[in-house]
C-alpha cells in the first residue's frame, strides 16, 4: 500500500478519510470479502472472545481494520510534513493499538472501579 502501483489512491482515499470512494470501487470484491469474513469466523475459536456471533465477530473486523487505515494516515500525513517514519514504526504504532484492543489500556483495575463513580 505504501510504495505499490496503487499507493496514490490509498493516501488520497485515507488522507480525505473517505471510505466511500474505497467502497465503491471495491464493489465486485464485496461478496469476496463476505465470503473471507465468514472463513474468519469458521477458524477462530470463539470461546476465547468476548462475542456473541458473526455480527459482533464482523464488527471486531472493522474496528481491526479502522486502526490499519488510521495507522496508514499517519504515515502519510508523517510523509506531507516531510517527517521520517520507518516501516518498524509504523508496524509498532499498529501493533501498539491491536494489543490494547486485546488486552484494554489499564494496568490497574483500582483505576477503572475509581472511574465508574
Amino acid at each position: 500500500m505504501l510504495t505499490g502501483p496503487n499507493a496514490q489512491y490509498y493516501q488520497i482515499m485515507i488522507e480525505a478519510h473517505d471510505y466511500r470512494l474505497y467502497q465503491q470501487q471495491q464493489r465486485e470484491k464485496c461478496a469476496q470479502q463476505r465470503a473471507l469474513a465468514k472463513a474468519l469466523y469458521a477458524v477462530t475459536t470463539m470461546k476465547n472472545l468476548k462475542l456473541a456471533g458473526y455480527e459482533e465477530f464482523n464488527a471486531l473486523l472493522e474496528l481491526i481494520c479502522s486502526i490499519f487505515f488510521r495507522t496508514m494516515r499517519h504515515y502519510f500525513r508523517a510523509q506531507q510534513a516531510n517527517k521520517t517514519i520507518t516501516l518498524a514504526q509504523l508496524k509498532q504504532q499498529c501493533f501498539l493499538q491491536l494489543d490494547w484492543l486485546e488486552n484494554g489500556v489499564s494496568s490497574n483495575m483500582y483505576f477503572l472501579e475509581k472511574r465508574s463513580d
